[in-house]
């Protein structure tokens, strides 16, 4: 878990209202996965986002933050969509690519319920966690949606976060959101490989 840390951060927003804080991970040398509700966030109504300015804070795995750094990403309306539920951002500055051994692998298979799931997690804003107790998928959803349930005791802060196989380190699934009744959301890693070769190609 500590060599995948290296590949998951904490995405820093500059909202109109302040900052906001969620939880994003590498899925190729320029490209960051997270939730569509942390950049771009709601629309305004002059048709602009809530998310002003982002990055991605890494390394960042200890209170005092010794060792972290921040690589600031722009949002491109062209990758991933708001009933997708997970947005695309990439690094402003291409020559400064992320290190192949920072890039997550993304499984191929949709989690079946049962499935064992860690989470690593920059909840509140904090340094980076590791949640793993009787964390496990609940649910699939409907045939063709690739949306799973989980239980993992994950809190704000966390949408983006990845969800992994303890085994094999895979990550399985993004997580997008927990409803007023408790139930997790997530969009299996299968469905964002699906668009990953488009979203490389811009």
């Amino acid at each position: 878990m500590r060599a995948l840390a290296r590949g998951v951060g904490r995405i820093d927003i500059l909202q109109r209202e302040g900052a906001g804080y969620c939880s994003g991970f590498i899925v190729a040398p320029t490209i960051v996965a997270t939730s569509w509700n942390c950049v771009p966030g709601q629309m305004q109504l002059d048709g602009y986002p809530s998310a002003l300015i982002s990055g991605i804070l890494l390394d960042y795995t200890a209170k005092d933050g010794d060792g972290a750094e921040t690589r600031y990403l722009y949002f491109d309306p062209r990758m991933g969509s708001e009933g997708f539920g997970v947005s695309f951002l990439q690094l402003i500055d291409p020559k400064a690519a992320f290190e192949e051994n920072r890039i997550l692998t993304l499984s191929d298979q949709i989690p079946e319920p049962g499935q064992p799931l860690v989470a690593l997690v920059h909840e509140k804003g904090a340094a980076m966690s590791y949640v793993s107790d009787t964390c496990a998928v609940t649910a699939n959803g409907d045939a063709g949606d690739d949306l799973v349930t989980h239980n993992c005791a994950i809190g704000e802060g966390t949408l983006g976060a990845p969800l992994l196989d303890p085994d094999s380190g895979e990550v399985l699934a993004i997580h997008l959101s927990t409803g007023k009744d408790g139930t997790a959301r997530a969009r299996s890693a299968a469905a964002l490989l699906r668009l990953l070769p488009a979203a490389e190609d811009k």
